[in-house]
């Protein structure tokens, strides 16, 4: 537990350089963590910068369609990439 009485996973390998962008980025918490405990699960909302200034809090019920506005060609992109996945 850190000094908030908080734990982000269970403590990846590299938890002396890891981020937690890094972790949320890659939904990464370590090789020794199961399903239930990986970022997807753990994480209840998060609010990030976007380099132009972006904001966007997750926990609002409209930051799927405030991303879309603000941000459309990262967005567009994420999409394209995940029907290639998916497909």
């Amino acid at each position: 537990m850190g000094p908030r009485n908080r734990k982000l996973g269970p403590g990846p390998a590299s938890e002396a350089a890891c981020t937690i962008g890094g972790v949320v980025a890659n939904n990464f918490t370590g090789m020794a963590c199961v399903t239930e405990f990986d970022a997807c699960n753990i994480a209840e909302s998060l609010t990030f910068v976007l380099p132009f200034s972006t904001v966007i809090n997750t926990a609002d019920a409209e930051a799927d369609q405030q991303f879309q506005a603000q941000e459309p060609e990262p967005v567009d992109t994420h999409i394209r990439l995940q029907r290639r996945v998916r497909g």
